[in-house]
């Protein structure tokens, strides 16, 4: 998938937004730069994330917000992979997605105040400090 077909993909995926649920119990290989870079393969739990590194965080959802989850506890920013957060060391993310689409997962991590909802280009949405993209 070229960088270009991302947005048009992305824009799909509000119909198909999940819960860690549907993607718990399985291990998600990483595919972007990003992912590769900074997070390495996933293990996605009903109410976590491991990164490659060892490292979790526990995801709690968002009142009428389905699909978008705050980080358990909130001040969790775990060093990740070449020394890397993921959205910087300054602060953690203020809310995460995970967003399925067949056998492709994609984090998205905002760091804006109010609780997001995922547009058609995340990547034009307030709030977002990263995206990351899997596979199984």
């Amino acid at each position: 998938m070229s960088i270009h077909q991302l947005p048009a993909t992305l824009g799909l995926l509000t119909l198909v937004l999940a819960a860690p649920a549907a993607a718990a119990g399985a291990k998600w290989t990483a595919v972007s730069t990003t992912a590769i870079s900074i997070t390495g393969d996933i293990d996605v739990a009903d109410d976590s994330i491991t990164f490659q590194n060892g490292e979790r965080i526990g995801l709690k959802p968002v009142a009428d917000a389905a699909g978008i989850f705050t980080l358990d506890p909130p001040t969790a920013n775990p060093v990740l992979l070449n020394d890397n957060y993921l959205c910087g060391s300054n602060a953690p993310p203020k809310y995460l997605a995970l967003p399925i689409d067949g056998t492709t997962a994609y984090l998205l991590a905002f760091d804006g105040p109010d609780v997001p909802t995922l547009a058609a280009d995340p990547l034009d949405q307030t709030g977002i400090c990263a995206l990351y993209t899997y596979q199984r």
